[in-house]
């Protein structure tokens, strides 16, 4: 699994060092569909922040419930955040991504197959290949629109 933790931090910095060429005009326009990439950090803040929260939970002897849908995940990540700067994302957004990044290194080897949620088939191995799969397509989408 350090090698699929690794390829997750390396594309964390990746997108980290192509948002921050985005001027400042750009951040709010929108770009990709029907989100700004102010609107796409807020998107990830959420993601990266649940994730962390459920792998916590698993060293911890506990469960996750899954409670919204993809769709209600995403637009409540942005609605959450709607209020906040560009800055005030970007800097959650950095916080967020890292506490994740630290929960999945301080997975104990034991617990990379264990369910996360009763009700889910998922475990820390397929939320990280998840992670990854979501991280390297919003990196390509970003890229192309700088």
């Amino acid at each position: 699994m350090k090698s699929q933790v690794l390829e997750l931090k390396t594309l964390r910095q990746k997108l980290i060092d192509i948002i921050n060429k985005y001027s400042a005009e750009k951040r709010e326009q929108i770009l990709f569909d029907q989100w700004s990439l102010k609107e796409v950090l807020a998107h990830l803040c959420g993601w990266d922040k649940l994730t962390a929260e459920v792998l916590i939970n698993l060293k911890t002897g506990r469960l996750s419930i899954w409670g919204k849908s993809v769709d209600e995940m995403n637009k409540d990540s942005i609605e959450l955040r709607k209020n906040k700067t560009y800055q005030e994302i970007y800097n959650e957004y950095i916080a967020n991504s890292q506490d994740m990044i630290n929960a999945y290194e301080s997975l104990p080897d034991p617990l990379w197959d264990k369910p996360l949620y009763p009700d889910k088939k998922f475990s820390p191995t397929k939320f990280l290949k998840i992670d990854i799969d979501h991280y390297s397509e919003h990196l390509e989408v970003i890229k192309q629109k700088l």
